[in-house]
């Protein structure tokens, strides 16, 4: 069998080997090119000679075309190409050619597959010199293909990234890109690749690149490439304050996201049935700490941004239990009293808010009544909202959500029930509240969504982030590491992400430490001495990357018990206001720490303790939980 791809530079291979001889001829090689794309995969000689060797005498030229099939019959036998009269032909059962597998998959949009045919532009980098004919057919065969592997390529990345195929749909896109330079679905493609990859910065300079390459041909971007920049930009991580100035930062410290490809199918089906059958809908993610509940969240609502969902999230801590309706007074701050179809709730539910989130009165002056019922307002208003656009809620370690903010999302979801609302939840297994147990006892019974549970990862799971972060392993090389990261991770992606990026930068592991964890005992209720030293390391190793401005801020934030402000961190740290912005930036960049409008806050516990325990002196240690103690009794 002889297999002719055209999608890309040209490749020729019998029997899946590279053809040799004379087929490495460009001519040679061109002339099997055309017969194989026309119709019948046949010629006339006159059609061919005409096409390749109209600058040689007649007698010349047939003697060239009668050399070149005596090289096909050479190299593909006798029988692979037939001549009649003046006709010479392939033969239809010998030959398979990409672009016949391209039209077959695409009938059966079957995206991904067609896809993976495209390497390029149609037989990239072939000229012909002399054969004008040839090279017009070449230029109008590209500009009908070039059109066709955009389409496939982009309809496959919109496949990919409802999934898991991040990877795959950022090759595709780069891919597109090379093909079709302005094509705003190909920039489109690739800037919700970077989005979700967690490089917001990067995706917004895709943009900006792209907009300099149509101003140079006179076109200008599409509403829907316009439109995506705005939500982008709208959901953008809080970027350092250097960086906004235009230098560029450094990749986020972000592991790939693997192993949870049915919890994520889970996820965006819930999402998609929300926005479809137009319901609110809860859906529930537990897991033990450290195995990535707010990893699979952040996807979700990635991908629900992407989509055009109004996403806003907050981060619950334990102070929250004792302050009444702090939850949803920070969903309004943390992004949805921004939602354009607000204004439609009515004046007394606007009053309501703005009594008790003032900012609100900013956003709609016009806003007076009677003040009412906090929890009624606040479903008009998300009512309202979710009129216009798809919204979704994220309570991220909700087990430390107030009771009151989680009695009135769950009456959210009841009076929202004919608009698109998601309430996104994440909480430990096994912690519980009457207000989590109420939420999943309603789910399936009079409301819709889906709970998914989370735990650690297997051999199997760790080999798949050993395979993407150390490729060039050998397998004896990968199983070792595999094996030693499990035992000192117990599974838990968390750990096991934090080993992996110290063995990238150095650190090396050992066979002889024990295995953890002990049993029936978590990550949360485990104390940094009680971890392998592999693990602690690994996390001393990712501090020491820092700046010393972040190493500052985080070591005066690790003695706060909850979050923590700005003002409070220069005042703990002896920073001055700049420099603990700087520290916040690259912290919150590096995922040491998540940010919502009432402050900061350790994104893991065990990165906390690790900081306290280990990156501070006992004196250090006791000075700033003095300078604490003298800041609240102050007041600050």
């Amino acid at each position: 069998m002889i297999e002719i791809r055209t999608l890309g530079p040209l490749d020729i291979q019998q029997d899946g080997a590279d053809v040799i001889g004379g087929l490495t001829w460009k001519k040679n090689r061109a002339v099997l090119l055309y017969l194989a794309c026309r119709d019948q995969r046949s010629a006339t000689r006159d059609t061919l000679i005409g096409t390749f060797w109209a600058d040689r005498p007649a007698e010349k030229a047939r003697h060239s075309l009668r050399e070149t099939t005596r090289i096909f019959r050479r190299q593909f036998g006798d029988d692979a190409i037939l001549t009649q009269d003046e006709d010479v032909r392939l033969a239809p059962d010998r030959f398979v050619l990409d672009l016949e597998q391209f039209d077959r998959m695409t009938a059966r949009d079957e995206w991904r597959r067609a896809a993976r045919l495209v390497r390029g532009e149609f037989a990239e980098g072939l000229v012909i010199k002399g054969a004008p004919e040839f090279e017009a057919w070449l230029e109008i065969r590209r500009d009908a293909w070039r059109g066709r592997a955009v389409e496939a390529l982009c309809r496959a990345i919109d496949g990919l990234l409802a999934g898991n195929g991040l990877q795959e749909a950022a090759e595709f896109a780069g891919r597109a890109l090379h093909l079709a330079p302005t094509s705003d679905a190909a920039v489109q493609g690739l800037m919700k690749c970077q989005v979700l990859a967690g490089n917001r910065t990067a995706a917004l300079g895709v943009f900006d690149a792209f907009a300099e390459r149509l101003t140079e041909v006179g076109g200008i971007p599409e509403t829907e490439t316009l439109t995506l920049v705005d939500r982008i930009r709208s959901g953008a991580e809080k970027a350092g304050a250097s960086w906004r100035k235009g230098e560029t930062p450094r990749p986020p410290r972000r592991a790939p996201f693997v192993g949870r490809d049915r919890e994520l199918k889970v996820m965006m089906e819930t999402w998609q049935g929300c926005v479809h059958e137009q319901v609110a809908t809860a859906a529930i993610i537990r897991g033990d700490p450290g195995t990535g509940k707010s990893r699979l969240a952040e996807e979700l609502l990635g991908r629900c941004l992407l989509a055009g969902a109004l996403t806003v999230t907050v981060r619950a801590v334990p102070a929250d239990r004792g302050a009444p309706r702090s939850i949803a007074r920070t969903l309004l701050r943390a992004g949805l009293m921004e939602a354009p179809g607000g204004v439609g709730a009515s004046p007394s539910a606007l009053a309501t808010l703005a009594d008790a989130v003032p900012e609100l009165r900013e956003r709609f002056p016009s806003a007076d009544g009677r003040v009412g019922d906090f929890g009624v307002a606040f479903s008009e208003f998300v009512v309202a909202a979710a009129e216009n656009v798809p919204v979704v809620l994220y309570v991220d370690e909700a087990q430390n959500a107030d009771a009151p903010s989680m009695e009135l999302l769950h009456r959210m979801l009841r009076d929202a029930r004919d608009v698109p609302v998601l309430l996104v939840i994440t909480a430990p297994r096994g912690s519980t509240t009457r207000e989590l147990d109420d939420l999943h006892s309603r789910i399936g019974r009079d409301l819709p969504g889906r709970e998914v549970r989370l735990d650690a990862f297997n051999a199997e799971g760790i080999d798949q982030f050993v395979q993407q972060w150390f490729p060039d392993y050998e397998a004896d090389q990968r199983e070792r590491l595999v094996r030693r990261v499990l035992l000192d991770s117990g599974g838990v992606p968390l750990l096991a992400i934090e080993m992996m990026h110290a063995v990238k930068a150095g650190l090396e592991l050992t066979d002889t430490a024990p295995g953890w964890p002990e049993p029936f005992r978590t990550l949360e209720q485990t104390l940094p001495s009680d971890l392998p030293d592999a693990v602690t390391a690994a996390i001393r190793v990712a501090f020491r990357r820092l700046s010393i401005d972040a190493e500052e801020v985080l070591k005066a934030l690790s003695v706060l018990d909850d979050r923590g402000s700005p003002g409070d961190l220069a005042s703990l740290s002896g920073l001055d206001a700049d420099a603990v912005d700087r520290g916040l930036d690259e912290a919150e960049w590096e995922q040491w720490i998540a940010h919502d409008p009432r402050g900061y806050s350790f994104v893991a516990r065990i990165g906390r303790d690790v900081v306290r325990q280990d990156m501070l002196t006992r004196g250090q240690r006791r000075r700033l939980v003095d300078a604490v103690t003298r800041l609240r009794s102050s007041g600050g």
